[in-house]
């Protein structure tokens, strides 16, 4: 087995076609088992199968800060932008499909209670 990895090395058009193939597979493999900010990734429908049997904590920053972008405010400078808005609904939508029954929990600051409204499509915050 060695020395068939040797001679198929020396060919350098092999080995560069082996060694890109190589890192295409770890960067596939990396960004699916983790996120760009180092923390595990997990989709709707395994949160979903999880929640069933444990209960289940998921934390979710706001959105888009309107003082810290030059994107159109939703409405308080405090709060968050549109597009920030558009970003909650949509993440919104995404988790309601595959969990319908949560509570929804926020803190007091402009952007936190607007992005849980957006993300729960107005539902009552607990």
């Amino acid at each position: 087995m060695l020395a068939f990895t040797l001679r198929f090395i020396k060919n350098k058009r092999y080995f560069a076609i082996l060694a890109g193939a190589l890192v295409i597979i770890a960067g596939l493999a990396s960004q699916h088992a983790w996120s760009g900010n180092g923390l595990p990734q997990i989709n709707g429908k395994a949160l979903a199968a999880l929640a069933k049997q444990h209960p289940v904590v998921v934390l979710f920053r706001h959105a888009e800060r309107c003082d810290r972008s030059d994107n159109t405010c939703l409405s308080d400078s405090t709060g968050i932008t549109v597009n920030g808005a558009q970003d909650a609904r949509a993440l919104g939508k995404a988790f309601s499909a595959d969990i319908q029954n949560y509570n929804l929990y926020s803190s007091n600051t402009v952007r936190t209670i607007q992005s849980a409204t957006w993300f729960s499509a107005g539902r009552s915050l607990t």
